[in-house]
């Protein structure tokens, strides 16, 4: 017997979200969070780390971006389309003040660049394809960075 459409899609949503239950991990509570084995590309500012959250390393790779606020932000490893389902879920849920904590560490290795929109300083309008090292504010406080990061071992630990 063939399933009508309604049916289909209620099984198909409860097989999911027991998928969903059984393949991401959840975080609250932690003593200890370890950032570490970053990759970045520096032309584009972005790139991938990973992380270490009381002595497990998370098996996907955590990623960075640029954002058009001039901060660089992580994102945590996603499930894409999960058994043929168009959507995209978290990997791990991490609990608000864990959030926080990584936000302030990434905040912290990397320096505030120019957000997008004019600046009359370098008169420039910056958008998406700005190069870098127009976006750039302080060009040594970045070599600094990259330098720091790019160090064989460089890891960040946060003690909650």
């Amino acid at each position: 017997m063939i399933e009508n459409a309604e049916e289909y899609r209620k099984r198909r949503k409860e097989e999911l979200c027991d998928w969903l239950k059984d393949n991401i991990k959840a975080y609250e509570a932690v003593k200890t969070i370890l950032l570490h084995d970053f990759v970045v590309d520096w032309e584009e500012l972005d790139g991938e780390f990973s992380v270490t959250i009381d002595g497990e390393t998370v098996e996907d790779k955590f990623s960075l971006c640029l954002t058009g606020t001039g901060r660089v932000a992580y994102g945590v490893p996603i499930f894409h389309s999960p058994l043929g389902v168009v959507a995209s879920y978290a990997v791990i849920e991490l609990s608000e003040e864990i959030r926080k904590r990584i936000s302030q560490v990434v905040d912290s290795i990397f320096p505030k660049f120019r957000a997008y929109g004019i600046h009359n300083d370098i008169n420039h309008f910056v958008t998406q394809s700005t190069p870098l090292n127009v976006r750039t504010y302080d060009d040594e406080l970045l070599n600094r960075c990259k330098h720091m990061v790019d160090a064989p071992g460089f890891s960040l630990t946060i003690n909650f």
